[in-house]
């Protein structure tokens, strides 16, 4: 055996050299380990910051290719996207500055990888992609004659319905957003008795006591994160006040008390377009004052209740925009709020509302759900879109217990229409295009099959809004539609229905 015989410089220099070849194979691994990480690792690294895992089969190829892909790359910092496909980043004044400032979603303005390794990311998602989502529900052919439809006469042409809502037997209300936004009170034969301007885009109202509570979404129906929404507090002698302003698209909003005090409290579901929030407000010196409760764009919907038997009320909400997801807050306690995101959706999904309801009778309260918008790009049918039931497991857990299939739904109500003692669901799709199925009846015949079926005279409209309610006082629930035709040329003006009444005729 030769043994070295080295002196200490010697030494020196050798281990000096050693570290420098391990160090040099070190980085060549790290290199080749970046190089080789394959479309899918990519996908899990830089697709899961902001929203749940896409899934490449839930979209046709060219919609990824078109408008999906670039938009994602716009957001992950490859900025040099067809103008033609980042449309959904334009935004006007103070909105633009805003989202560009202040959006999670747009704060990458410099990509972290490399053009290689995006390449490489959409090449996997194209290669998963379908040419074609496969078909969903076929065109339904079953008619009820559960449901009269009454035509209601609205005093202009083209319908731009943003609310409908039952106030008591036989008051019927609705918001326009034709005239600068108005409000109409129609009686117990559908005919109109008065109409007051309100203020623009009211898209949703509670009576309480003698006062109507109207959230207003601002000055576009369009997304956008210019702060011009607002709550106002409306008396039908006329009477408009503006009680909170400068809200981000303000969708819907729900009053209840989350102090324990016995006031009235508000939490707005401020959807935005990439920001927005979920805010409590509540009155302090004689106005109301916010705090945030969840800072992220796409709230849609919430309720106040008590989830966990505490005594203390509780939030639950719906986001979409990104994070798809179902929150409980529950109450803590002097103003403090522990979050739970109980369900999560892919962002392909569209969610569009929710409802907390006991489905199985068990005393928990389950999670009715729907999933339909479908506006951000070029509409497709999607299978996935529908009506959703989600079981509680006694612990505030939830498990998918049914699903049915509806293109582009948009709310669904959950009641016994026809009186046999079980819940039938009522449910109304705003994307398909007119010769698709609008308004649908599901009637229960039992071991979760919901037989759906269509209501003669009543498809021709773009459904947005639906409330159900014992109008003529018969002891059944009728309901009320109302259109927003977004596509003011896509049929005549003859054959829309701008707003229906749907009398039960169950008991007559």
């Amino acid at each position: 055996m030769r043994i070295l015989n080295l002196n200490h410089r010697d030494l020196l220099f050798l281990i000096l050299y050693v570290l420098l070849v391990l160090s040099s194979c070190a980085e060549q691994v790290k290199k080749t380990g970046e190089t080789a990480l394959t479309g899918k690792q990519l996908m899990d690294i830089h697709c899961t910051s902001c929203h749940l895992l896409p899934i490449p089969e839930n979209l046709d190829k060219t919609t990824w290719r078109l408008n999906v892909l670039p938009r994602m790359g716009y957001m992950m910092g490859f900025r040099n996207q067809p103008d033609s496909a980042i449309v959904a980043f334009n935004d006007e004044g103070e909105g633009k500055r805003i989202s560009e400032e202040s959006s999670l979603y747009l704060a990458t303005k410099t990509p972290n990888f490399s053009e290689e390794e995006w390449q490489r990311l959409q090449d996997y998602i194209l290669g998963l992609a379908p040419e074609k989502l496969p078909i969903g529900e076929r065109k339904i052919e079953a008619f009820t004659n559960l449901f009269e439809a009454k035509k209601v006469e609205l005093p202009f042409p083209r319908p731009s319905t943003t609310f409908t809502g039952f106030i008591s037997h036989g008051h019927l209300i609705s918001g326009d957003a034709n005239q600068g936004g108005i409000i109409m009170h129609y009686d117990a034969n559908l005919k109109l008795q008065k109409q007051d301007s309100v203020g623009i885009n009211l898209v949703h109202a509670k009576k309480q006591d003698d006062i109507y509570w109207h959230t207003h979404m601002g000055t576009s129906f369009a997304a956008t994160d210019n702060p011009n929404g607002f709550i106002s507090q409306y008396s039908e002698n006329g009477m408009v006040n503006k009680i909170i302003d400068n809200l981000t698209r303000p969708v819907h909003t729900a009053y209840g008390n989350l102090t324990g005090d016995g006031e009235t409290e508000l939490v707005v579901s401020e959807f935005g377009k990439w920001t927005g929030r979920l805010s409590w407000w509540k009155m302090k010196n004689g106005k109301y004052e916010g705090k945030n409760l969840i800072n992220l764009p796409g709230a849609i919907r919430s309720e106040i209740v008590d989830m966990n038997g505490d005594g203390l009320n509780d939030v639950v909400a719906l986001f979409g925009q990104g994070d798809e997801a179902i929150y409980i807050l529950y109450n803590q306690g002097k103003g403090e709020f522990e979050i739970d995101k109980v369900l999560r959706f892919p962002p392909t999904y569209g969610s569009t509302y929710f409802k907390m309801f006991d489905y199985n009778q068990d005393g928990y309260l389950d999670i009715l759900y729907t999933a339909g918008d479908n506006g951000d790009y070029t509409p497709i049918a999607k299978p996935y879109h529908g009506i959703r039931v989600f079981l509680n497991d006694q612990q505030n857990q939830f498990k998918e217990e049914l699903f049915l299939p509806l293109y582009g739904a948009f709310r669904a109500i959950a009641e016994d229409f026809d009186q046999d003692g079980d819940l039938d669901f009522a449910a109304i799709s705003y994307f398909p295009k007119y010769n698709k199925e609008f308004f649908v009846f599901r009637e229960n015949l039992g071991n979760n099959w919901f037989m759906p079926k269509i209501v003669k005279d009543v498809n021709i409209g773009r459904w947005m809004t639906m409330d159900s309610f014992d109008f003529d006082q018969d002891g059944d629930k009728d309901l009320v539609l109302g259109s927003y035709d977004w596509e003011q040329n896509s049929v005549s003006n003859e054959n829309i229905v701008p707003l229906v009444y749907l009398r039960n005729t169950t008991i007559d």
